[in-house]
């Protein structure tokens, strides 16, 4: 038999909101600090080839166009997983975070395969790890935010008796 679906209570559904709405800030946050570790070599050229005339700029609409694409997955993608899941079972960080690096990389792999390529082996590598990052610690802030409060607040207190 099965058992039925549970339902949440709004103070799960507004820390589940929560969660996911922080979801674009965060990616965008994370690449404009990790755009000049990851995404630039030791010679300050981008993935193209090029030197940036102002890293900040170049910096800032990676992080505005990772934004964009987090705000998609986070509505396309993860509302709709994190929905169906959060009904079914709780989510372990464990869980989370698989999820995570799958969402946080299959923008990558889409977009890479429509624009027919990376810039070899090192702009794959580099992609995959900003990707990886980004997915990583969505999962985690997610589940800190959304996931692990509603577990510490249905978990029994123990008491200790002082003796």
């Amino acid at each position: 038999m099965n058992d039925p679906l549970r339902t949440r209570h709004p103070s799960e559904e507004l820390r589940l909101i929560g969660g996911l709405a922080i979801q674009p800030f965060l990616a965008g946050a994370l690449t404009f600090v990790s755009f000049p570790i990851i995404l630039l070599d030791r010679d300050g050229r981008t993935l193209a080839g090029g030197y940036p005339s102002d890293v900040t700029d170049a910096a800032l609409s990676v992080a505005l166009a990772a934004s964009l694409v987090a705000a998609l997955v986070t509505l396309v993608g993860v509302l709709p997983t994190a929905l169906w899941l959060t009904k079914r079972r709780r989510v372990p960080l464990k869980d989370a975070l698989l999820l995570g690096l799958g969402f946080g990389n299959l923008p990558y792999v889409v977009l890479t395969l429509l624009a027919g390529g990376t810039y070899g082996l090192a702009g794959l590598v580099r992609g995959v790890a900003l990707s990886s990052l980004l997915g990583l610690a969505g999962a985690a802030v997610f589940w800190a935010i959304a996931l692990r409060v509603g577990i510490v607040a249905t978990t029994p207190s123990i008491e200790v008796e002082k003796s």
